[in-house]
């Protein structure tokens, strides 16, 4: 044992006035503050922050203790200013009782620095921070204790930023890993194969099995599908069902008396009375309005008369029938034999018949066929183009004709009654009723009370008149 305390002494001498030789001696620092170089002793893997402004507490050497004592090898002065104290070599002593390797650790050296001051000149930190000094970078100086055995190593920022992205990788594994194994809590737990009765495991692996967490979310993922088919084929169920029940109460309730047709209406008619275009389209009351309206029948049924145009047939629920037509007018006839065929301003033929009807009369056009609700056939079908012009005017022109006469080429002759006629050629004819010349000349005539004679216009668009029929 003594010789073990020897031998460390002896090396705790050896560091010590190595530690003296590179570092120069508090006592030999000017005094003057701006010249002054501060050496700090800092261990391993800490670094320097900017001392405290107090000063650290003084610890007064014991009685008949002096500094740079030579007849005391325990109490040695360091740069003549640190020593040891009783407390400190005794604490020494007890480390290198326990473990001589562990007697100089860094930290050890460092507490007993801090204890082995007895003028305070010699500052210590813990935790230090190297950037925080406030003096110029030129005058600090770093002095860095490296444990026995040890080489001190300057810091590679290329790794210490590696190891941060590393650690950073590490945290995002650890909570993706985390909420996969969350997924684990709602697996039903199954007994795998060869396991005791209280080892129970999932799918055949340890709960703490690294691929129980991919499992655990294959197995929801496959949970959450299944509801999902669930879901779906509840909806479409419920779907089908209130369709079919809607249906058949539509059903039920179509048929019953509330849909039965009390009232036909009729609209668009002059040529028929409403009785009339009743009977002919085959409509009835007391018919189901929604099944037995024959909406399709009842429009072939008054389409097939010459005089309607176009019908339209709709249901006004819940029980009215309405029917809207359009109908062709009589606007032109020709003499044909005995008879007269009346047609609308298209040339389609309305009706043939003995009496004359009372519209205009046109000759000059010989018919070659003829069908009742189609277009008339002519020898000429010029003629028949230019007379349905004519009448398509006069139309518009509010004007009327008894009588028009087109059977030559250059000459027509458009009777306004039977003693008072329009004589001119054809294309001058159509331009003074398109311009409404021929309607104000008509007009001052019959203020005039004049209704025979002869009307006449010019190339320029001159008009004359004749009492002379």
């Amino acid at each position: 044992m003594e010789e073990n305390k020897e031998a460390i002494e002896q090396n705790k001498e050896e560091s010590i006035e190595k530690q003296s030789e590179e570092a120069e001696p508090a006592a030999d620092i000017a005094v003057v503050d701006e010249d002054i170089q501060y050496t700090f002793v800092v261990p391993k893997g800490e670094v320097y922050r900017e001392p405290e402004t107090e000063k650290p507490t003084v610890e007064t050497p014991p009685a008949g203790e002096e500094s740079g004592s030579e007849t005391d090898p325990d109490k040695t002065i360091v740069a003549d200013h640190l020593r040891f104290t009783d407390e400190v070599n005794n604490a020494l002593a007890d480390a290198a009782d326990a473990d001589a390797d562990d007697a100089f650790d860094s930290d050890d050296f460092f507490k007993t620095y801090k204890a082995a001051d007895p003028t305070g000149s010699t500052v210590f930190m813990d935790p230090p921070v190297y950037d925080a000094t406030g003096l110029p970078d030129d005058d600090i100086t770093y002095t860095f204790v490296v444990p026995k055995g040890e080489i001190y190593k300057e810091p590679d920022p290329e790794e210490e930023r590696a190891a941060k992205e590393a650690e950073k990788a590490k945290r995002a594994a650890d909570h993706r890993n985390a909420e996969i194994l969350s997924a684990e809590t709602k697996v039903v737990e199954r007994k795998g194969v060869g396991a005791d009765d209280g080892d129970k495991t999932r799918y055949g692996l340890p709960a703490n099995h690294p691929e129980m967490g991919e499992l655990a979310h294959k197995q929801e993922e496959r949970r959450l599908y299944k509801q999902r088919k669930k879901n779906l084929f509840r909806t479409r169920f419920y779907v089908m069902m209130t369709v079919l029940i809607l249906a058949i109460g539509w059903l039920v309730l179509s048929n019953s008396g509330l849909f039965t047709i009390d009232a036909i209406v009729v609209q668009g008619n002059s040529h028929y009375t409403a009785e009339e275009i009743i009977n002919m389209s085959h409509a009835s009351p007391g018919r189901n309005i929604i099944y037995k309206a024959n909406i399709k029948e009842t429009k072939e049924f008054l389409e097939n008369n010459p005089y309607i145009k176009h019908a339209e047939v709709r249901r006004r629920l819940p029980s009215t029938l309405v029917i809207k037509v359009t109908e062709r007018q009589e606007r032109l006839a020709f003499k044909y034999d005995d008879d007269y065929l009346v047609m609308d301003e298209d040339g389609i033929l309305l009706k043939k018949t003995r009496n004359k009807p009372k519209t205009t009369i046109m000759q000059g056009v010989v018919v070659s066929k003829i069908k009742l609700g189609e277009k008339i056939g002519t020898e000429n079908d010029r003629t028949l183009d230019r007379m349905l012009d004519l009448i398509k005017t006069m139309i518009k022109a509010d004007l009327y004709f008894v009588k028009v006469d087109i059977s030559k080429e250059k000459s027509v002759k458009a009777y306004i009654y039977d003693t008072l006629v329009v004589k001119t050629d054809y294309d001058t004819l159509i331009t003074n009723m398109k311009n409404g010349r021929l309607h104000l000349v008509v007009e001052n005539l019959f203020a005039d009370g004049i209704e025979r004679g002869t009307i006449s216009f010019g190339e320029d668009g001159t008009a004359s008149f004749m009492p002379i029929f």
